[in-house]
């Protein structure tokens, strides 16, 4: 019963481990379950949008390629000759037959203008003629031997065509014989001759063109079932079907249209897209057609022309299946690796924790009549001691470690929060409280050549000085800070501040008395300065690394310690800060910033600190520098280059003090050059800004941006380029220009103020009133009543 109980008890500790890490891996993999979720979706949405937009430019290009028969068109029969030409009769007769050749000598070829016209031709009712710039025909000839469509039966019935059914605009693919040869597929543009009040027609131009060219303009709507255009009326002019038609089937591709047509309309009462019906745009709507489920797009331009393609459903969704068989197969390997990662997490987190229940129990049974409780719990706990021994092991060999990240975040400034920096000095021993704090850099010097390469003996060498910084130094922290170098961090009370460097030194001699001669005369150590806060432990560090690097004058001393003299610190430049305010006064054009900055400069580096020779010339360097790399971004004409090189080489052997004036003269003197160009610029695009501004003020999406992007020029630089110029920013300019626009409207119209608001640019008329109100102090009513 016992045991049974005790399996119970396991299998339960195993179970909640189980669940607790499920829970842990799976909430991950749920969210990223979601994220797939959403970009499948993505996925779809983004297939038919790139339909769409295929659709789109398969239109505009069939649109333009009309236009410009249109306009063809148009130019033909505005020709002073084809309107003189419409009232002559029996111009093939002589001796009229001249006017018809000079007519054909002053028409042009069409095909120059563009390839993808097949022929064109003026065809003249009065006179019974065809002619374009090769030939000349009357009707009949025309019929019989040069161009008629196949479903003319007769003379008659294509005569009657042209006079009574021939439509403007584009005709309809039509199968046609051309000089004698079948089947022949053409569309034609035609527009009819002016009549100029006459109660009949006087002929018309019509434009021919095969059918490949629109299966060029279309083909770029891949991977269709089916494509047509249809025009105002309804009619078929152009389709193209691939794999809709089972092979043997018997439906004529014009019915299969109409069925899409009566489908879409079915779609259309239903509700789908119906907010766009009888609208210009894009459309969609799901249709099913011979079992198969389809999505019907279809885009209608101004002039009447409606672009249709037929997409299988299964097209459309094929990225989508492969995604989501393989998001599946991902989920369900994730989903199997982190069972398997709970499973072997919650048996390796249970069976200590077992262990440990049933040694207890066996502890807490044995002698059970005859041993106290405070035995059975010493027991207990020394058990505890025994498995916790190997990890209490493994935290003391992770201590120096620990000591070290912890020694490099306070020298090299890392930030620390109150707590975690609270935990670290507890776990190190080091105590913060009441404690001023001071960095010690100990220096190994190697004397030869051999000792640089023997990294052992480097080593051994500074894991020697360790051990004795250890010993006199117990409380503190210290890490290799790398190039034979320790840092050590110490605290001391702040009342034995006064007393620091002379515990110190007596402590550096004690080491150095302990080591080897030969170890302790290689010793060099460098103090820093006394912080009250351990946050500003790296300001020591700094301060003690600037003495090993500079100071010459105490190498007799037990420790060299760092001197607060302004003097000798002004030799460490802010080149980087330096450079970066320079550059952005002179490339701005700010000439009184430029000047303070210069004044600081010679007060700071100069007149205060009285720097000898070689760091005056250290300065000297860096200002010619970071003058130099300001010329190179400025892109300047070659002679302005040559300008400022040649005075700085003329400047080359005076003293140096008259150098570094004349240097920063050439800063004023650039400054001033480009603050006088901008000006110049500014003049020059101003005006055009202003037109555009007042050309624009209607437009509600007018914004800083918009006019940056329409002169090509930085956002930055156009806020500042108006600002100097107009005396205003960007949006009161444009909020004062609308306002004027608005009480004109108000004055000389009957506009609403919804009406006067939008055409002023403006949201809503909330947001205009508020403005005007803003502006004027008067509200719009009021101000057009007064």
């Amino acid at each position: 019963m016992k045991k049974h109980r005790k399996r119970s008890i396991d299998k339960a500790i195993l179970h909640q481990y189980f669940f607790t890490y499920f829970i842990v891996l799976f909430i991950p993999l749920l969210l990223c379950c979601n994220y797939y979720v959403r970009m499948i979706s993505v996925i779809s949405e983004d297939d038919i949008r790139e339909k769409k937009t295929e659709l789109l430019h398969s239109a505009e290009q069939v649109n333009d390629f009309i236009e410009e028969l249109t306009y063809l068109a148009d130019m033909l029969a505005g020709l002073p000759e084809v309107n003189i030409f419409r009232f002559q009769e029996n111009v093939l007769e002589d001796p009229n037959t001249h006017k018809v050749i000079d007519l054909r000598d002053k028409l042009f070829n069409a095909a120059q203008i563009n390839r993808s016209i097949f022929a064109y031709f003026l065809f003249f009712d009065r006179s019974q003629v065809v002619i374009n710039d090769q030939i000349a025909y009357d009707y009949k000839d025309f019929y019989d031997l040069y161009l008629r469509r196949d479903a003319d039966g007769s003379y008659g019935t294509w005569e009657t065509y042209l006079s009574d059914e021939m439509q403007k605009g584009v005709n309809a693919m039509e199968q046609y014989r051309y000089k004698g040869k079948d089947g022949v597929e053409l569309l034609a543009y035609s527009r009819p001759l002016p009549n100029n009040g006459y109660n009949t027609s006087s002929g018309a131009v019509r434009i021919f063109f095969e059918r490949s060219v629109l299966e060029d303009f279309m083909s770029v709507a891949g991977g269709a079932s089916l494509q047509y255009i249809l025009d105002g009326f309804g009619n078929v002019l152009y389709h193209k079907s691939t794999d809709i038609l089972d092979e043997g089937d018997t439906v004529k591709i014009e019915d299969l249209i109409q069925k899409v047509e009566n489908a879409w309309q079915e779609e259309m009462k239903e509700g789908i897209g119906l907010e766009n019906e009888g609208t210009v745009g894009m459309r969609e709507a799901p249709v099913r057609l011979n079992g198969r489920k389809y999505v019907a797009l279809r885009y209608s331009t101004p002039s009447g022309y409606s672009y249709c393609t037929l997409l299988p459903e299964r097209q459309l969704n094929a990225r989508k299946i492969t995604s989501m068989l393989s998001v599946t197969g991902f989920i369900l390997l994730a989903a199997a690796v982190g069972l398997f990662l709970c499973w072997h997490m919650s048996v390796r987190s249970a069976t200590p924790l077992n262990q440990l229940l049933k040694e207890v129990s066996r502890l807490t049974e044995r002698n059970q009549e005859h041993s106290s409780v405070f035995v059975k719990l010493s027991d207990i706990f020394q058990f505890l001691a025994g498995v916790n021994s190997d990890l209490v092991e493994m935290m003391e060999e992770q201590k120096p470690y620990i000591r070290n990240a912890f020694v490099n975040r306070l020298l090299f400034g890392s930030p620390l929060s109150q707590e975690e920096g609270d935990l670290l000095a507890n776990r190190m021993g080091f105590d913060r409280k009441n404690m001023v704090f001071c960095v010690l850099i100990f220096r190994m010097i190697t004397l030869d050549s051999r000792e640089e390469g023997n990294v052992d003996l480097s080593g051994t060498y500074l894991l020697s000085l360790m051990e004795m910084i250890k010993e006199e130094f117990p409380e503190s922290l210290y890490a290799a800070t790398g190039e034979d170098q320790v840092a050590l961090i110490m605290g001391i009370p702040r009342e034995d501040r006064d007393s620091l460097q002379t515990l110190v030194e007596k402590k550096i001699l004690r080491i150095r008395g302990e080591l080897p001669g030969n170890i302790a005369e290689r010793i060099f150590v460098y103090g820093g300065n006394v912080v009250e806060e351990m946050e500003n432990i790296y300001e020591s560090y700094h301060n003690a690394a600037f003495v090993f690097m500079n100071e010459k004058e105490q190498t007799e001393n037990q420790v060299i310690w760092f001197q607060n003299n302004k003097r000798k610190m002004s030799a460490v430049f802010p080149y980087l800060e330096l450079s970066m305010r320079l550059t952005r006064l002179v490339t701005s054009g700010e000439e009184q910033g430029l000047h303070d900055a210069l004044k600081e400069i010679m007060t700071e580096y100069i007149l205060e600190n009285n720097l000898p020779a070689w760091l005056q010339q250290i300065l000297l360097n860096e200002l010619q520098a970071i003058l130099f790399r300001i010329l190179i971004r400025l892109e300047l004409e070659e002679q302005e280059y040559q300008k400022y090189f040649g005075e700085l080489e003329k400047e080359h052997r005076s003293p140096l003090i008259e150098q570094i004036t004349s240097t920063l003269g050439l800063y004023q003197s650039l400054c001033a050059l480009v603050n006088e160009k901008k000006t110049k610029e500014a003049g020059k695009m101003m005006p055009a800004i202003l037109a555009f501004l007042d050309a624009h003020y209607g437009n509600p999406d007018l914004s800083l941006t918009m006019v940056a992007d329409t002169f090509q020029i930085s956002v930055p630089y156009l806020s500042s380029l108006f600002k100097a110029s107009a005396g205003i920013n960007f949006s009161n300019y444009v909020e004062g220009v609308r306002i004027e626009k608005a009480k004109g409207l108000l004055k000389n119209t009957s506009m609403s103020v919804g009406e006067i608001a939008a055409a002023t640019g403006y949201g809503s008329a909330n947001s205009f009133s508020r403005a005007f109100r803003r502006v004027t102090g008067d509200s719009a009513s009021e101000y057009r009543k007064n």
